[in-house]
């Protein structure tokens, strides 16, 4: 990944979606000392953290679409009539989803993470995009293989010409796991995304997702994961595991745009 900014807003870019002119994506960060910048709807700078953020960008923060995630599996499909909800405030976000897919240009999009994996799906042949929150439920639940497989059967994108992007969340390295999640991992995955030292026992979600993308005939070469820590990075990132539950959020933004 690479790291941007502008105005005094800092944003992470995947190196594998820099050839695609027509897609506008980001990573945000938490800011700076004294200028956090959480994307959390009930943070009460949200409105004027994502129009920062979205001016920077040079997208509307008005018309960004947002999910109410609750670590489910659904998957809602949101369209130009859509544009807007969420933008402001949970009430009006899309209900019950973790997961948001659209063909249409100029509809943004965007997932929150306080350490659960974020995932971006781009398919410039189809100009679909998605953007898929997995914490360890979602991934449990195969959220991104599902929407994976969804961009391919109910919009043709062709499994070869999908690009992934993982975003920074809590690694390998920090994502310590109870008998509740091992035992969820031993049951639906294989053993090898458990990583055992020092007496406890990690979960590798980055590994999790980008195989259940491979499962789907995604070309590994396609996928690029980020490698960075949420929970190991506490200058750039939100960590639930580390802060609590009043964490502010990043965001992972979509949009397809029009070019000239």
């Amino acid at each position: 990944m690479e790291l941007h900014s502008k105005n005094g807003i800092a944003w992470y870019q995947f190196h594998i979606f820099s050839q695609f002119p027509q897609l506008i994506h980001a990573v945000t960060t938490r800011g700076i000392p004294g200028h956090e910048i959480s994307m959390r709807s009930s943070c009460i700078f949200v409105e004027q953290n994502r129009s920062q953020v979205a001016t920077a960008l040079g997208i509307s923060a008005s018309a960004l679409i947002v999910g109410h995630q609750v670590h489910g599996q659904n998957i809602s499909k949101v369209t130009k009539s859509d544009i807007g909800r969420g933008s402001l405030s949970q009430r009006t976000a899309i209900p019950d989803s973790d997961g948001l897919i659209t063909s249409d240009l100029q509809v943004p999009i965007m997932a929150l993470s306080a350490d659960c994996v974020l995932v971006a799906l781009f398919c410039p042949s189809k100009h679909t995009i998605a953007t898929i929150h997995a914490g360890w439920r979602g991934t449990m639940q195969m959220i991104t293989q599902k929407a994976a497989w969804m961009m391919q059967q109910e919009y043709g994108c062709p499994a070869q010409d999908i690009f992934a992007g993982i975003a920074p969340s809590i690694g390998p390295c920090c994502y310590v796991v109870g008998n509740d999640v091992i035992e969820a991992a031993k049951h639906i995955f294989s053993e090898h995304w458990l990583l055992y030292k020092n007496g406890q026992v990690y979960l590798d979600l980055w590994k999790a997702n980008a195989e259940q993308l491979q499962k789907t005939g995604i070309l590994p070469e396609h996928i690029e994961t980020s490698q960075l820590c949420s929970y190991c990075h506490a200058q750039d990132f939100f960590s639930f595991r580390r802060e609590g539950k009043d964490v502010g959020h990043i965001g992972l933004i979509l949009e397809i745009r029009e070019l000239a």
